[in-house]
């Protein structure tokens, strides 16, 4: 990722803030009889696609650290929150599901506006965690079948060594920046291989407010499911999908 256009945190703060708001004002005053919101509804197809293909005992979500700092809104929480409800329903009751965080970079805490943040990234959490934070994550819970990312994967991608070795841990992504990973090829050869078992991409102009019907219908009007079974021709259909050309 090289001659990119970079933006100070503090910038990128503000749009995605924005972003953030209007996902707020969705799920605020839905109750448990009300439809899934977009984001629950997301993780929940997620889940149950990752459940049906490798039947996981325990389950490692990664998670916005900066959701349960004290002094943030409620519904910065309950937007992170829906996510991780989403994922346990779709998991279901025999799947045990812990929630962790990733160490953020020293100068994250330090001194924020010296984060350079890629202005189309869609996980500008990838920028702020450790260079090592998710291999730590991933051996502190290395008995986890799948590692499931709500915020994408790390920048420096080479140096998380549970991302390329064979075997456990799978993975799954939520609206991942491909770029992270990779072109075409490599992007590919990541579920060819096993290693990832299903991502979640956003339809182009797809609609956004809660499910009001059916729940699969509704994911299929707003996401792709990606898998295996169907990367190539999606990648080579909607190559801006996945930050490609």
């Amino acid at each position: 990722m090289t001659n990119e256009k970079k933006v100070p945190i503090s910038t990128h703060l503000v749009a995605l803030a924005s972003r953030y708001l209007a996902l707020v004002v969705i799920l605020a005053g839905c109750s448990q009889s009300a439809p899934l919101s977009e984001r629950e509804l997301a993780t929940r197809v997620l889940a149950q696609a990752v459940a049906k293909k490798v039947s996981p005992k325990k389950v490692l979500v990664v998670s916005n650290p900066f959701s349960r700092e004290a002094g943030r809104s409620q519904e910065a929480y309950k937007f992170e929150q829906s996510g991780i409800t989403g994922l346990k329903d779709g998991f279901g009751e025999g799947v045990k599901v812990e929630v962790d965080f990733p160490a953020l970079k020293p100068e994250t805490v330090r001194d924020p506006s010296s984060i350079q943040v890629d202005a189309q990234t869609t996980t500008p959490l990838s920028f702020f965690v450790g260079e090592n934070a998710f291999s730590e994550l991933a051996r502190k819970h290395s008995n986890a079948d799948v590692i499931v990312s709500l915020i994408g994967l790390p920048v420096h991608l080479g140096a998380f060594k549970e991302w390329s070795q064979s075997g456990k841990p799978h993975f799954a992504l939520l609206l991942p920046d491909w770029r992270m990973i990779g072109g075409r090829e490599k992007i590919v050869q990541a579920f060819r291989s096993g290693k990832l078992i299903a991502a979640v991409v956003r339809r182009p102009n797809a609609p956004e407010g809660n499910a009001t019907g059916e729940a699969q219908a509704e994911f299929d009007a707003r996401y792709w499911l990606v898998t295996a079974d169907n990367v190539e021709s999606l990648v080579q259909q909607n190559p801006a999908a996945f930050g490609l050309r």
